[in-house]
């Protein structure tokens, strides 16, 4: 509420913060309300993507993308943070296809899909997030005015997304439960863990 309060009033820095909340609500709602067995919240899942989706669009129009490459100061560590975003986009693609591919060429089902009909995460990365953060990085290289608009938004979307994953491991970790990072993302952005 207070960022958006702020992004309000022109603030460029609670602006960013803002896109990046919506990026991260409109991922996970997308996950949820196509990686989690119907239930009862099925329509609330789809105005949450909704409302989430139109906050993004909404936020991302309202930035004055003329003026944010002067809001950078000459210090920022623009090639660093752009080659780090970028190396991110990389693993993740060689992770989520590195479990895909060999089902995909042996013509069996790839791990995850146990109880599930897709891979919705990995599908949402492949798809969305990996070429969002991957042209982001690629942008702010170049200097780009839209590498400048969506640098902060995507590194708070990965910071959540790794605080969450970071707090997935810990319940697992108390709960007797191990399981790799493949197995963990999913169940960061769901909430359920598949035993």
């Amino acid at each position: 509420m207070t960022v958006s309060d702020f992004a309000g009033r022109g603030s460029l820095r609670a602006q960013l913060v803002r896109i990046g909340a919506f990026f991260y609500f409109a991922y996970a709602y997308l996950v949820i309300l196509f990686g989690i067995a119907y239930n009862p919240m099925f329509l609330v899942y789809a105005a949450l993507l909704s409302a989430s989706t139109a906050g993004l669009v909404l936020s991302l129009v309202a930035v004055d993308v003329d003026r944010l490459s002067s809001q950078f100061r000459l210090g920022f560590a623009r090639r660093t943070i752009a080659w780090a975003v970028i190396a991110v986009s990389v693993t993740f693609a060689l992770l989520w296809l590195s479990r895909i591919v060999p089902g995909i060429l042996a013509g069996k089902a790839a791990p995850g899909l146990e109880s599930y009909t897709t891979l919705s995460v990995q599908g949402a990365d492949l798809s969305l997030v990996i070429p969002i953060s991957t042209l982001t990085g690629i942008g702010l290289l170049r200097r780009r005015p839209i590498g400048y608009l969506l640098i902060a938004p995507v590194l708070i979307f990965m910071a959540t997304m790794g605080l969450g994953l970071v707090g997935v491991v810990v319940a697992m970790a108390l709960m007797g439960t191990s399981v790799g990072i493949a197995g963990v993302a999913p169940a960061a952005v769901t909430g359920a863990h598949r035993r």
